[in-house]
């Protein structure tokens, strides 16, 4: 009986083993397969600017290269799509909190797109809507905080990137807010891994996102206040 126990304990162990290396090799494709994604991204981003001459005139090649990072996202999110679905249908390792289907495949992306969209539009971090719309969705906090930064890291490269091609960088004032973001990311995080070894409460990082929010929108409010009252 010990031997059959011992035995079915290492068979145990060897198969938590095979799906620990299968999600980190997994994890490992995802970080290639979107590094890759931002590299092409920033390549395009980079062509714009160079006119191209054709017989009805000269056509900039901002709007092509504005399509060509259109679709590639487009072709990159169906890709991404369809692999969740098939790791999901044919059980392979699974890296989220979320219980994926055909039809949240696609309404929550376009939740993403929405969210990309009025944080441009307002000129507020994408993380503000990003990290409590995947708690809304059901994401675990330290998931949540820890996929907004990522996706922070990408868009605010790319966006400084297109900033700087168009001359419209001003780099003393990017590299102070680069100094204090660095200098605030390692203090929060030193301060949140702190709290969250005393208490064990991972709801502490859910807390924190909402009081970022709402001082975000206090300071929103009031700044929009000043402008109306100073035209």
């Amino acid at each position: 009986n010990k031997n059959n126990e011992t035995e079915k304990d290492l068979l145990d162990f060897d198969e938590e083993n095979s799906f620990d290396e299968q999600h980190r090799f997994q994890a490992l494709k995802d970080g290639i397969k979107l590094t890759t994604l931002f590299v092409v991204v920033t390549m395009l981003e980079l062509l714009r600017g160079a006119p191209l001459s054709e017989d009805n005139g000269v056509i900039s090649a901002f709007w092509i290269t504005d399509m060509g990072v259109v679709l590639v996202i487009t072709a990159f999110a169906v890709h991404t799509r369809s692999a969740i679905l098939d790791r999901y249908q044919n059980g392979g390792p699974t890296l989220s909190d979320i219980d994926w289907d055909e039809n949240n495949t696609i309404v929550y992306p376009l939740y993403a797109v929405l969210a990309g969209l009025a944080a441009g539009m307002f000129g507020v971090g994408g993380g503000i809507i990003k990290g409590p719309l995947m708690l809304a969705l059901g994401v675990h906090p330290a998931v949540a905080s820890a996929s907004s930064a990522c996706m922070i890291l990408y868009t605010s490269s790319i966006s400084t990137l297109s900033y700087m091609t168009f001359g419209s960088l001003v780099y003393d004032y990017g590299a102070f807010c680069l100094v204090i973001g660095i200098v605030a990311t390692l203090l929060g995080q030193t301060l949140m891994k702190g709290l969250l070894r005393q208490y064990k409460r991972a709801s502490l990082i859910a807390y924190s996102i909402g009081g970022v929010v709402m001082l975000s929108a206090i300071a929103m409010g009031i700044d929009g206040t000043i402008a109306l009252l100073d035209a």
